[in-house]
């Protein structure tokens, strides 16, 4: 038995009650429902996603279906903030646990004050 990377689709389902999300499980796996704001994150087989998509509309409490935009959004942030913060980027990705609060306090601070824009 080999095993196979199956593609996955994300959708946002934005509901009218979430009472009951239960049959969403029929089409996908739930990964998140959001109460308040009545919307369910659900991973669905992109092959068929299309038909699926058409099916989920049609359950009574669904308002709309949509594809997430999440593999469309460009992760990578160190160009948006520019070279003088890439060492203050790369400082958090570090271990905060072998690092004492003092010195991520200090090192926040000191790139903080190094920004003009913010000063005025």
């Amino acid at each position: 038995m080999t095993f196979e990377m199956i593609d996955r689709q994300e959708i946002v389902v934005n509901l009218y009650s979430t009472r009951n999300t239960r049959p969403l499980q029929h089409y996908g796996h739930v990964q998140y429902v959001s109460r308040r704001m009545k919307y369910a994150i659900v991973y669905i087989n992109k092959e068929v996603s299309d038909q699926l998509i058409e099916e989920i509309e049609k359950i009574d409490f669904v308002k709309s279906v949509s594809l997430s935009p999440k593999k469309e959004i460009d992760m990578n942030f160190e160009q948006v903030l520019g070279e003088d913060n890439t060492d203050f980027i790369r400082s958090l990705s570090g271990n905060y646990h072998e690092r004492s609060l003092d010195d991520i306090v200090a090192s926040f601070k000191s790139t903080k004050s190094d920004n003009p824009k913010e000063e005025g």
